[in-house]
């Protein structure tokens, strides 16, 4: 999978928890399976997993194309504008912008619900 393909699946995640498309436990389950799944986007697997309905899923992937569109197609600058909501400046955003994300010493693991942290292995969002 791309990382643009990558970015975009998360995305869509994120804004379909933030819309209340999806339960907490939904999108941590669809996305075990996702990541699983090599061949599907998350939108198939929640879809097939009974998360979501189909109708959502084709709400959510028109949004998710705009939001992209806005940000120049780039479905990584998508999702930093989404992660950060518009609050470029903090340490996290200057952070993943450098490609710095692993000096910030953040542990994944003791992400706090709705909350954001660069690593080493990019960003971690606490469902």
């Amino acid at each position: 999978m791309t990382s643009s393909a990558f970015d975009r699946n998360l995305l869509f995640g994120i804004l379909a928890l933030q819309m209340d498309f999806i339960t907490r436990d939904g999108l941590i389950d669809g996305m075990q399976a996702w990541t699983l799944a090599k061949t599907q986007s998350l939108g198939e697997v929640l879809v097939d997993r009974e998360f979501m309905p189909q109708s959502q899923r084709d709400v959510l992937e028109q949004l998710v194309a705009a939001h992209i569109a806005q940000h120049g197609g780039d479905a990584q600058q998508s999702l930093i504008r989404t992660v950060f909501r518009g609050d470029h400046t903090g340490i996290a955003a200057k952070h993943f912008r450098s490609g710095r994300a692993g000096q910030s010493g953040a542990d994944p693991r003791r992400c706090g619900p709705g909350s954001w942290h660069a690593f080493s292995g990019g960003i971690s969002y606490g469902l």
